[in-house]
This record gives C-alpha cells, structure tokens and sequence, in this order.
C-alpha cells in the first residue's frame, strides 16, 4: 500500500522546486544509467566519503505525520559535505531546481541529526553516463537556513497531499460499501472474481482463461478496484485501443458515476501531441518550454474529474498551455486506475520509471496471448545501414565520425554473412558493434553539452536506435537471440530478434505487485506460463480456466477438409473456396467475417471473387489501415461479407454486440513460413524441453484464428457458424488449442450449405 503520510526526498524536491522546461530529448538518462555513474563516482571519493546514507525523519503537520526518507548519494562528515549525484548527457550551466533542493534537503535532515556543525556543504555533481566526466555546483549554507528550507518543502507538500488523503478516504469507506456493478453474474464470472481476489491477495501470479463475451474484464477489474485499500493503484495493461475502451467501461460500470475512482487512459504522443512532427525541445514547442511552471496547476485540474481520457487530457493541456503527453504521466501517479498500453511497464528502454519496481500495484495483463510477442518485441533491436549513411552529412564532425565506424561494422557484418551463402544471414557475435554505438553516445554527449542548437531529426533518430541496442544488450546473454542481417549493400538492416522473453518477464515479476493476466486464448496453459516465465512447478495454482456462458448449440463448428490452403495449392483451389463463401452466404444471409492469414492470399481471392462472385454475395477486402471503414460498413450492410487478415484488430478485440456476425469463415492454420528466426526459436524451445515446433510455428496462428472466432458469440441472443477450411484442423495438434466450447464436425465442402442451413432452421 502506498501511504501518502511518506514521500521520498527525490519525490518531495521534484514536486516542490521543480520548475523550467522539460528536459531536451538528448539529456535523458535511464535508471540503470545513473546508477552506473553514480558508482563510477562515488568510487573516486576518500576514506571519510560515505555512500548511500539513509536519512529519515517524521514531522507533525496538523491532522496527520509526514515521514520524509531518503539515501543521500554522498556524505563526509569530516568537512561537512552532502553530495547529490545526477547522470545527464547535458550539463547545466547552474544546478536544475529540483536536484538543488534534494541536496538541500538531505543536508537539512543530516543538520538536525548532528547539530553541533553550524555551516554544511551542499554539493550536486553531474557526471556523464558515457565518459562519466563530472562537473560539480557547490555552496555553504547554515543549518538555520537549511531547516528553513525544510519546512517550506512539507509545508508545500502537505497542502497538496492534503485533498489526496481526504480522497482515498472517501475511495475506501465507499469501496467497503459498494457492490457488484451488475444485479446479476454471468456463469462463471463469480468464479472469475474469487480467483482474482485470491491471487491479488496472496500475491501470487494468475493466468486466466475466460471465453469472448463472459464478462472476463469485470471480473479482475472489480477485485482489483476494491483491494485498492491495500495497494498503490492498478495498473491495466492491453495491447488495443479496443481493451482499453472495455477496460473504461468496466471501471465507469464500478465507479456508477460516483467520481470515487479516478482512472486515467495514457495515449501515445504521437497521437496526442497537438503539434505532430514538432520536437519535443523548448526552444521550438511552447508546451514544453516552461512546462514546469505550469504543469501542477493542470495535474490538480485534471484531478477533478473522474476519468482522464484522451480528449480530456487534450483539454485541460491546452488551457494550461502544457504538453499532453507528459501531464497525462505525471498526472498518472495520483490516479487511482492507470490504463495504457504494454510498453508502459514492458518495455525496458520506454518503460515509466514512475512505476518500477511498485510492488504495491496491482498489475492486470489484458489480451495475455499478445504478452510473449509483444514482450519480444520491445527486447528487439533494429538498425538500418541506409539511416546511419543518411545521418553522416547531417551530423557534425564528432557524431559523423562515430556514424561512419557504426557504418563500417554494418558493411563487414553484410559482407561476413554473404560469405556464408544464401543460407545463412545470421551474424554470430553482434559484439562489434557496441563499442562503437559506445563512442556515438560519448560524441553526442560532448556535442550536445557544447552546443546549444538540436541535431537534425535523422542524426536524433539513429541516435536512439543506438541508445536502444546499447540498453538491450545487458539481455543479449540472458534472453536468447539470433541477429539477422537483411537486404544488402545500402539498405541493409541489422535486427536482434529476441526469441524468447521469459527470463526478462520472470525478472519483471519479481519486481511487480500481484499479476493477473487474462485471456479467451491461452490454451494450452503450459505454453503460455512457460513463455510468460511462470513456472507451473513452483506456482500450481497460476492457472485458472472459467467455462463458457454460452451454450454449445449456439455454435455451430465445421472442419471443411477438401480444400487445400497450403502454398502451393491456393491457386487451384481459389474457385473451390469461392463456391464455399456462396454457398454459406446462400444457406444464410448475414454478416460474415473471412479470415486469411495473409494480405497476399486474401487479394488473391478477391481477384479470383471479381471474376467469378454473384452480386448476391456482397465481399469486401481488407487493405492495410482501413479498419475503421470496415467496422462503418458492417453497421451499414446486415448482408456483407469482409475479407480480413488474421491478427488485425477486425479480428481481434472488436465487440460486435449491435451488428453481430451469422458466421466466420478461418482459411488454413495460419501457419507462418519456416523462416531463420522461427527455426532458431524452434530450436531453442526444444531445448528448453518444449515442443519447438508448436511453439514457434502452430501456436501463433491458433491464437489468431481463435481470437477471430471470438468475434462470433458475444451475448446469450447469438447464433453462429463457425468455419475452418484445412484439414490440419481434423489433427490433435491443432485441436489441443480449440477451446471447450466448441464441438467441431467434419464435413466436405459440398455438405456445408446443407448442415448451415439445418443448423438456423433450428435454432
């Protein structure tokens, strides 16, 4: 539980004394940075320097006690000296505000434990996380004045925490009072719920599986919501847009319009950002120059009402003249539900620092088959040689140099994989590269603290992309990993592929609150907690499985076998498979969804749907980006059919409630193409003892088609058709993924208009 009455001094001088502009992009260090700075400084000090000295110390403040702790950097009691240590690619000409005030205040509780000194030295060092040069502001304040200092500080923060404790007090005695949202549960959601509230409460890790439409994200957001008392938020993770809008409607069904729980929704920046393509530098955006002046005013805005969504936040930013983006995260700490996307706390290089290591939040994981990929994802560097040689006559001559050794290495990895055949473009040791993505750091670092206008965005590009394989490569030897070189000469691009991410996310476990992760497709069990770093052996109740509340004739499910989706028979089963969407559509009209699992097998039959469909048969292809229209025009037309591509959000996460479907139609398993990458997974899941095949190649396209087949039955009224065409969905291997509900049929294409028909006819 997160008590109010205790702030850190970190927290409390940045609260209080920050003020100015947000930091420019290049001065940004991460955690594990600083830290490194930190240590490489401290090392350098004398005999008397003590490092890491916990201070602690309780005030009364009117109604309640105020504990301000902390661990200074650095003390030497023999001279009176208090050190606060930053990491910062750009030194300041004076110490910014709120690390001044930190020194300060470590300073001031040392003074009032050792009494007899008069006068201390309060020191803030800057040291550069690449060179780990370090520049040093340094001053003499008495112990009167220090303590003066001190008590403005809590004074400052006691009226803001004022109104925040008044809140959660509120929150808690109505929390204790309020019931279930809903008059009634829906089968198996009671079970859902004290499941949740078990692993919340004993804080163990949870995988749940609960069909599409059985009222899964009520069901963890309800326990979760009401073990806030003892906890210092939830945090609501999801993949979509689409999960985070469900998770808003379950958290407005619980707060019943009562304003007792604050949630708030984080939008990326670049869709939030009210001046896209403008650099996040004060020198250009007026949001951020001076945003330290402004930003509590808004945060306190923003505070009054109950939901933070998107266009709220966008609001209350432009009134205050304040970037959105960063108040709606410095505004997320107070809420009482953060909702937002997977990097937030996944990722390792983008992750809010606000948030690591809270082990007192409640962490819920929605659409849990989507964590490994996703997870993989964020640990998986890429570099392109075309963007580095792009950047070198834009950079200056420091940063350029840099630019053309990073380019030389891109060359000779091209140059050793081409060497070893067509067969091969993996490069075995990515070593090389780093120390030069070293030196471009140090450059730009240099540059940067020199000279005052920004580098241009192509230079400020690469640079991150460095940033980021540096900061991945601490898991190069602990996850496992295939470099794959791609393309040749100029437009060759180098990307780490992370393989497996469950020695990362086992990590990130320990580190977390209660996790609770859910979805309608994480069949077979074992697989998921094994690439999720849950160990079944250590944990046996991780895992729990809600039936479904629909009944089993309210789908109908048929495994046409005859027609052939593998590669290389497409082409000449593309009419075959027309004449099965016709007669579908004939047996009974409706809306249809048509899944292919890839944009170039899908064009294929629309070509081949345009040279022989009847106008009886309105089909509709998928291109890239225009799922919104596609969703329009399934509210338009009650008789249409959509072709889509497995995986997409028309596939995924959508609730077709008010324009449900009358079928869907899967076409093959959706198995990816053996590829370097998916044989160096599938060869290290074997080794792990797993079935690397299954893992790396069948799984994924299962979690698609099933999620897709969710789409089909979302309330009690539904009836629907549910079509695979392969006949690798007759095999136990694909089977063992089908979830409980469905009771699958074997029919040849010709039968299947006669078994649709009969199957609405009697329902």
């Amino acid at each position: 539980m997160r008590d109010l009455t205790s702030v850190s001094v970190k927290d409390l001088a940045a609260f209080v004394h920050r003020r100015g502009d947000l930091f420019e992009p290049g001065g940004r260090v991460t955690a594990d940075e600083g830290i490194k700075g930190q240590a490489a400084l401290q090392k350098q000090k004398g005999e008397c320097y003590q490092r890491e000295v916990a201070l602690s110390e309780s005030f009364s403040i009117a109604e309640f006690t105020l504990t301000l702790k902390g661990r200074a950097d650095g003390v030497d009691r023999s001279i009176g000296l208090v050190e606060e240590i930053k990491a910062s690619r750009n030194w300041p000409e004076v110490p910014f505000a709120e690390h001044h005030a930190q020194a300060l205040l470590y300073a001031a509780l040392l003074s009032r434990q050792e009494s007899g000194r008069e006068t201390w030295r309060v020191q803030v060092t800057y040291v550069e996380p690449d060179s780990l040069t370090s520049r040093s502001f340094t001053e003499e304040s008495t112990a009167a004045n220090l303590n003066i200092f001190l008590q403005r500080s809590l004074d400052e923060w006691a009226n803001w925490i004022r109104e925040r404790i008044a809140h959660r007090r509120r929150r808690d005695t109505w929390l204790n009072e309020k019931s279930f949202p809903m008059t009634t549960l829906r089968p198996w959601q009671g079970a859902m719920i004290r499941r949740t509230s078990e692993a919340i409460r004993e804080r163990h890790p949870l995988l749940l599986e609960a069909p599409t439409g059985s009222g899964k994200t009520l069901a963890v957001s309800w326990p979760a919501a009401r073990a806030l008392p003892n906890a210092s938020r939830v945090l609501y993770l999801t993949s979509r847009n689409t999960g985070a809008a469900a998770a808003l409607h379950a958290l407005e069904l619980i707060d019943g319009g009562t304003g007792q729980l604050k949630r708030i929704m984080l939008t990326a920046k670049e869709k939030i950002c009210p001046i896209p393509g403008t650099p996040c530098d004060p020198e250009v955006c007026p949001n951020a120059r001076g945003y330290y002046d402004r930003s509590r005013a808004a945060i306190n805005a923003l505070l009054q009402i109950p939901e933070a969504t998107r266009d709220r936040i966008t609001v209350i930013a432009r009134e205050h003249q304040v970037c959105p983006f960063e108040l709606s995260l410095d505004a997320s700490v107070w809420f009482d539900v953060v909702i937002g996307d997977y990097n937030y706390v996944l990722d390792p290089v983008v992750r809010l620092q606000r948030f690591a290591g809270d082990t007192d939040a409640i962490l819920l994981i929605d659409e849990a088959h989507q964590l490994a990929p996703r997870a993989c994802s964020g640990l998986s560097p890429v570099l392109s040689r075309a963007e580095v040689r792009a950047a070198i006559p834009l950079a200056p001559a420091p940063i350029a140099k840099s630019l053309r050794s990073i380019d030389k290495v891109l060359l000779n990895f091209g140059k050793s994989v081409a060497a070893e055949g067509p067969a091969s473009r993996c490069v075995q040791d990515p070593s090389p590269l780093l120390i030069p993505l070293q030196r471009l750091g140090e450059s730009s670092a240099e540059w940067q603290r020199n000279h005052p206008l920004p580098l241009a965005d192509d230079v400020l590009h690469v640079l991150f992309a460095a940033w980021r394989w540096l900061r991945l490569s601490e898991w190069f030897a602990t996850c496992p990993y295939v470099f794959i070189v791609e393309g040749t000469g100029t437009a060759l691009v180098l990307h780490g592929k992370c393989l497996d991410a469950s020695p990362y996310l086992r990590t990130l476990w320990k580190q977390s609150g209660p996790v609770i992760r859910f979805s309608a497709t994480v069949s077979p069990p074992a697989l998921y907690q094994a690439v999720h770093g849950i160990s079944p052996e250590e944990d046996p109740a991780s895992f729990a499985r809600a039936g479904s509340p629909f009944a089993p004739e309210q789908l109908q499910v048929l495994i046409v076998p005859d027609i052939d989706t593998r590669w290389r028979r497409r082409g000449a089963t593309l009419p075959a498979l027309v004449d099965l969407l016709h007669t579908v559509c004939a047996a009974k009209p409706g809306r249809y969804l048509m899944c292919f699992p890839s944009y170039g097998y899908l064009q294929q039959f629309a070509d081949q749907f345009v040279l022989t469909g009847e106008a009886a048969t309105h089909f509709v292809a998928q291109s890239a980006g225009q799922d919104t229209s596609l969703l329009q025009l399934l509210g338009e037309h009650e008789q249409i059919v959509l072709g889509i591509v497995l995986g997409g959000t028309l596939s995924e996460s959508i609730d077709l409630i008010e324009t449900p479907l009358a079928g869907v139609i899967v076409i093959g398993v959706a198995q990816s193409p053996p590829s370097l990458e998916l044989e160096r997974a599938a060869a290290h899941f074997d080794s792990r003892g797993l079935n690397g095949h299954l893992m790396a190649y069948i799984q994924p396209g299962m979690s698609k088609i099933v999620q897709a087949a969710g789409r089909l039955i979302r309330t009690d009224e539904h009836r629907g058709v549910l079509l695979l065409v392969d006949h690798r969905f007759r095999e136990s291997t694909w089977q063992q993924f089908f979830p409980s509900m469905w009771e699958p049929r074997i029919t040849p294409a010709r039968l299947v208009g006669e078994l649709v028909n009969s199957f609405w006819t009697n329902t």
